[in-house]
């Protein structure tokens, strides 16, 4: 649809998004095919975005976290399992490249469930520092205090989202 890394989604078919879960009622309640307007605010302008709704690959997202066997898993202190997005899950899964690390559970005591993060989803980006590796992501959250709050760039269902979360 033209929308951009960092862009911020305003109005869907002239309804203002309040939060990421509106966004997400209102694209669920919308049939594949039908034409949509996206507003974003991108900078200091406010654009509007046409497209068609495609239908999601419902194998493509059930299968995010299976037959992880063959790498290794970490638990971090934001209550996430997460992998390294090899160049096998980056391929198995139709990934454009192997950045970042796959979130694979999340510890339902943590902040994670309450900051919307999703089992599937990719983290690309903490504090808009980019991610390449499991190593990468974990001395980035060395940098991260308790009671801090961290942006978190993932990508999920191939578009990014920006989410903020407090550090428990």
């Amino acid at each position: 649809a033209g929308v951009q890394k960092g862009d911020i989604i305003l109005e869907l078919n002239s309804q203002s998004i309040k939060d990421p879960h509106g966004l997400t009622r209102l694209v669920g309640n919308l049939k594949p095919g039908s034409e949509i307007t996206i507003v974003v605010w991108r900078g200091s302008k406010v654009i509007e975005l046409s497209t068609t709704l495609k239908k999601r690959d419902e194998e493509h997202v059930a299968g995010f976290g299976q037959d992880m066997d063959k790498n290794v898993e970490t638990k971090d202190k934001l209550g996430l399992t997460i992998v390294d997005i090899t160049p096998d899950i980056a391929s198995k899964y139709s990934l454009k490249d192997a950045g970042g690390v796959l979130v694979i559970d999340i510890d339902s005591e943590s902040s994670s469930v309450k900051s919307d993060i999703q089992r599937g989803d990719i983290i690309k980006e903490i504090n808009r520092h980019e991610i390449t590796d499991m190593r990468d992501y974990l001395a980035m959250l060395e940098n991260v205090k308790k009671g801090q709050t961290v942006l978190l760039l993932i990508i999920r269902n191939s578009r990014p989202l920006y989410i903020a979360m407090d550090v428990d």
